[in-house]
């Protein structure tokens, strides 16, 4: 959220921490939770990968290139050139290593050749969203103050994708440090009049746009899943410890997430499977074992329990709302049981969530707020400024908070498999709006920021897994997104049922403009 000058800025941090206040006053137990209600969650040995549905995704890629009918020179050439066709137009990219991806290329056909065995992405072509660092490319964030900027090493994710076989190309852009959802100048594929959300909206965009079949993006409190929803591409925000987070630029520690972004399912099991798993360098990392991810085969639903929570139904948009309802009418048919129920303190998510983010990034970017905050983006500095105003105490307890959320949420699996609510309730916002304007939604008006927040924050304080998938198309011919939700470390059965629904519809296979 921002605002347009500091006395609004200071207004609305007041008025922030009036309501923590309130919020923490309330009777919520003699003693809150102080660390992850699923720290010690168990799991199975970790898994080979075997995909199930390598059809029309980079899994049929790395297929042909075994069955030598195509090369990854081949792949990477291919990409390069709709990247210089397309991009001028979209904007997706900040960087583009051309030489650097073919001789990556070659050395992936020589070891092809070789007999050496290969990776679940050899030769695929990759683009990385430009606040992860890439040895031999610049780290931007979208920012002045990292201009010139170029890391001594790869991020965790990009060394397990880099050990996959992937081929990274390029950066794609993103909201300065991701601290917003509209990532300027990227355009919205659908329409460049509309914005590709954030702040992974280059990742997204880039993928909507046909330029490359799958990027990596990040999700502190909805980053994949919103451009997601906007640019009607499937992402997913993996569970808190899943994916290691070093080598990337944080907007908030306890949020912050590493995930794919891909044309389907399968490129999305495939891109979360290569760079999931323990990292010793992160200590955030867990060291649960990784599943086969690629395992996508469900024959129908019986005995599943979808949990359905009308309160972050409404209000939204009317074809919004038939399309997720068509989305459960497809699960029921197939045998899953509709429970309806609640999320409980979802009507405290945004207030303790944005002390929480806005306070980290206060804290990360002090040095540079202090010593130049004329390179900041002005609608940047708006936002930082309001985190000034909220007192270290307010953003401890909201901390404990977190917990508290994050048990019930996790709770919540007890009695459901999987939550399924509309990723977001409104339709993309026009090019140019900002986080603190207000946009249709429903009957009513929200603000861009409330609008993207009211169904992401909640399960990015819990630090669950949710995705988002295209289910659909509103009046403006715009995608709509469908989020799926389940419990810490259950990637599989959101991808399971990504994939049942994705099998009995073509939204995935609508194109954009490009």
């Amino acid at each position: 959220m921002t605002n347009k000058n500091p006395d609004s800025a200071r207004e609305f941090a007041r008025s922030l921490a009036l309501d923590l206040e309130s919020i923490l006053a309330e009777d919520l137990g003699e003693t809150l939770p102080i660390s992850w209600p699923w720290a010690t969650t168990s799991a199975q040995a970790g898994e080979e990968f075997k995909p199930s549905h390598p059809e029309g995704s980079v899994l049929e890629l790395v297929d042909r290139q075994m069955r030598n009918e195509i090369s990854a020179v081949d792949l990477v050439n291919a990409t390069l050139q709709k990247i210089d066709e397309i991009d001028p137009r979209i904007r997706a990219w900040t960087h583009i290593s051309h030489d650097e991806a073919i001789k990556a290329a070659q050395e992936a056909d020589r070891k092809r050749l070789a007999g050496v065995p290969l990776g679940p992405l050899h030769g695929i072509p990759i683009g990385v969203k430009d606040i992860v660092d890439v040895l031999g490319m610049p780290t931007s964030a979208g920012s002045k103050h990292q201009e010139g900027f170029f890391p001594l090493h790869d991020a965790g994710a990009v060394r397990k994708l880099r050990a996959a076989g992937a081929i990274i190309v390029g950066k794609t852009n993103t909201h300065e440090y991701a601290l917003g959802g509209t990532t300027p100048p990227t355009k919205n594929p659908w329409s460049n009049e509309r914005i590709p959300g954030g702040s992974s909206g280059g990742s997204a965009a880039a993928v909507a746009s046909g330029q490359i079949r799958l990027t990596v993006g990040t999700d502190s409190v909805g980053s994949i899943r919103i451009p997601s929803s906007i640019c009607g591409v499937t992402g997913i925000r993996p569970t808190m410890g899943r994916v290691s987070r070093t080598g990337v630029r944080p907007l908030t520690w306890a949020m912050d997430t590493v995930g794919p972004l891909g044309r389907t399912v399968s490129d999305v099991a495939a891109g979360l499977y290569a760079m999931s798993g323990h990292d010793a360098h992160d200590p955030c990392a867990s060291s649960v074992p990784v599943p086969n991810f690629g395992d996508l085969s469900v024959e129908n639903l019986r005995g599943t329990r979808i949990g359905i929570p009308r309160s972050m139904y409404e209000p939204a948009e009317p074809e919004i709302l038939s399309a997720v309802e068509n989305a459960i009418g497809i699960f029921r048919e197939a045998g899953a049981h509709i429970i309806e129920i609640e999320v409980p303190y979802v009507d405290i998510t945004t207030p303790i969530g944005m002390a929480i983010f806005l306070a980290e990034s206060a804290e990360y970017h002090r040095k540079r707020i202090d010593l130049s905050p004329q390179l900041f983006d002005p609608d940047t500095l708006n936002f930082l400024e309001l985190a000034q105003e909220i007192p270290a105490t307010l953003y401890i307890r909201a901390l404990r908070v977190q917990r508290l959320i994050a048990e019930a949420i996790t709770n919540l699996f007890d009695q459901v498999d999987a939550i399924v609510v509309p990723t977001l309730p409104c339709s993309p916002a026009k090019f140019g709006t900002l986080t603190n304007e207000l946009v249709p939604v429903g009957e009513g008006e929200l603000t861009l920021a409330q609008a993207h927040l009211r169904n992401n924050l909640p399960f990015a304080l819990a630090g669950v897994p949710a995705s988002s998938q295209p289910c659909g198309f509103d009046r403006f011919g715009l995608p709509i997104g469908l989020s799926i939700v389940s419990s810490p470390f259950n990637e599989a059965q959101i991808l399971k049922l990504m994939q049942f629904f994705e099998s009995a519809t073509d939204w995935h296979e609508r194109k954009s403009n490009f």
